[in-house]
């Protein structure tokens, strides 16, 4: 999840939220010159019996006591990264820009040193 949003109800309110106009959760957001696809999206209504997944567009009835929680679509990265300097990999992973996920076979020497160590 790139950025979570949970929206409830002041004092448990059930609301409607009326712009449901959420995209890229079937498609994630394609990589660019070899790199990996986002994460892609999804809205979801919960409640005290579970949570929900909202598909489509339209109308959203949170019921009371209820929350509305996006989680954003990320970003496709750019460029392959077992390609990437070893250093500014370990220094965006550090600073959560990547996720593991994308490096899967990458060879990534545990001794690295980030940069300005």
């Amino acid at each position: 999840v790139a950025q979570r949003i949970v929206v409830g109800g002041r004092g448990g309110i059930g609301f409607v939220c009326t712009a449901a106009t959420f995209d890229r959760r079937d498609n994630a957001a394609r990589g660019r010159s070899g790199g990996a696809a986002g994460a892609a999206g999804q809205v979801v209504i919960e409640t005290d019996d579970g949570a929900t997944p909202f598909v489509g567009k339209g109308v959203i009835n949170v019921p009371p006591h209820g929350r509305l929680r996006v989680d954003l679509p990320g970003g496709g990265g750019l460029g392959v990264a077992r390609l990437r300097d070893e250093k500014q990999v370990a220094l965006d992973l550090l600073n959560g820009m990547i996720s593991v996920a994308p490096l899967q076979g990458v060879p990534l020497n545990p001794q690295s040193k980030v940069v300005g160590d």
